[in-house]
């Protein structure tokens, strides 16, 4: 019987195999480890504009917005770390060896920009106060706190192999999977409040109407909390300071989208304390109410696009054993049906169920501009509007009456 070794519990000549051919690959391909480094901010500028520092195409490559560049600038005043930056060198055209980023071109070219100033700092929030101004004009104080930043630096040493650093870049930009938005908002804001939405993501009644039957992308409650979150927002504005007039709820911050969604995560982590159990009994009840009378009219899965088809003089519906086809989802419907029936008269809604459902489908979605406006994202603020304008004309028609609206 072959000996085992204690430590790795295979056999003597499996192990020594192994290490025979892990000795040899790394004697054929020696292992480049990178260092940790740390520069300036103004110090990286500097050694881009001496050329230092290879400086990127920036018309090429360089697609951040300004807003983005300049939520960035804002982060290094504040002293929040950016992620690392991942560098090499090579020889330019001189021969000369010259550090070159790989990854982190976006924060680079940033800091490049707005230290030659062709940046205005633009949709602040922290600091709106600096909104408008270039690096030149920042007060001295803060000139100098961004100037002496650091920002951490993985260096592989001089005379790494091109496809060492190759292999890296693959490593770092093709192994992992882009974040959704509820995974976003879980690792940036999670805290009581979070806590709270999650919890009403996880209502039986809730689940249901959004489809979670425990299989695919749907088996966690959490692919939804998007909507829940957009829906909180919205009662953030509504139930607490709510609305006396039409008019001023058709122009409400609903319009910006995901910018109020952060906005409202952002007061709450900071607020924990006014998250009272008063508040909390609150959100739920309305939630709830808001849940079951949308799918007291429409069933199980209510969110979903109706599959239409449009090839004929006149649109039909598609169905399939004698119901409407459906399709995913749709975040349009949800914010207008939930927005509404959280403050709708349980009563007129209920006694309206069929015709509301059949002025939906066979009024509102049976209209190509109107199904397409219901079928935009949620971020699009003059959709937003359109479809609220579309909804809530449609239920005061069917004899739904509002509160507190």
């Amino acid at each position: 019987m072959a000996k085992k070794t204690k430590d790795n519990q295979m056999s003597q000549e499996k192990y020594n195999e192994i290490m025979e051919q892990y000795t040899e690959y790394i004697a054929a391909n020696p292992v480049y480890e990178p260092n940790s480094i740390s520069k300036s901010v103004l110090d990286i500028y500097n050694n881009m504009k001496s050329g230092n520092i290879m400086k990127p195409e920036f018309q090429r490559n360089f697609r951040w917005s300004e807003e983005k560049q300049s939520n960035l600038i804002q982060s290094l005043i504040l002293g929040f770390t950016p992620p690392c930056l991942f560098a090499f060198y090579e020889d330019d055209e001189n021969e000369l060896e010259i550090m070159r980023f790989h990854d982190g071109l976006q924060r680079s070219c940033t800091i490049y920009e707005f230290f030659e100033d062709n940046l205005r700092l633009t949709g602040l929030e922290k600091l709106d106060f600096l909104n408008g101004l270039t690096y030149s004009e920042l007060p001295p104080k803060i000139k100098s706190t961004l100037n002496n930043r650091k920002i951490s630096i993985i260096e592989f040493p001089k005379g790494t192999p091109r496809w060492v650093v190759q292999e890296h870049f693959n490593l770092l930009n093709t192994n992992g999977e882009p974040l959704s938005m509820g995974e976003t908002f879980r690792g940036t804001y999670y805290g009581k409040y979070y806590k709270i939405m999650h919890a009403l993501g996880n209502i039986a009644t809730f689940q249901s109407a959004m489809g979670n039957k425990g299989k695919g992308k749907f088996k966690d409650a959490l692919e939804h909390e998007k909507y829940v979150e957009y829906w909180a927002a919205m009662f953030h504005n509504k139930i607490w300071t709510p609305r006396t007039t039409e008019i001023e709820y058709v122009n409400s911050p609903l319009s910006t989208g995901k910018k109020y969604i952060e906005k409202n995560l952002m007061y709450w982590s900071k607020n924990e304390d006014a998250i009272t159990g008063e508040f909390v009994e609150n959100l739920t009840k309305h939630f709830v109410k808001a849940v079951n009378l949308s799918v007291k009219i429409f069933g199980e899965l209510p969110f979903r696009k109706p599959k239409i088809d449009w090839s004929g003089e006149v649109p039909h519906f598609i169905y399939n054993n004698g119901e409407i086809a459906m399709n995913n989802t749709n975040n349009g419907m949800f914010e207008c049906f939930m927005y509404l029936m959280t403050f709708a008269e349980a009563e007129s809604v209920i006694k309206n169920v069929k015709v509301i459902k059949s002025e939906f489908f066979n009024g509102l979605l049976s209209n190509h501009d109107v199904y397409e406006t219901f079928h935009n994202m949620c971020m699009n603020g003059k959709a937003a509007k359109t479809r609220f304008r579309f909804v809530y004309d449609l239920l005061i028609k069917c004899g739904v009456t509002f509160t507190n609206l």
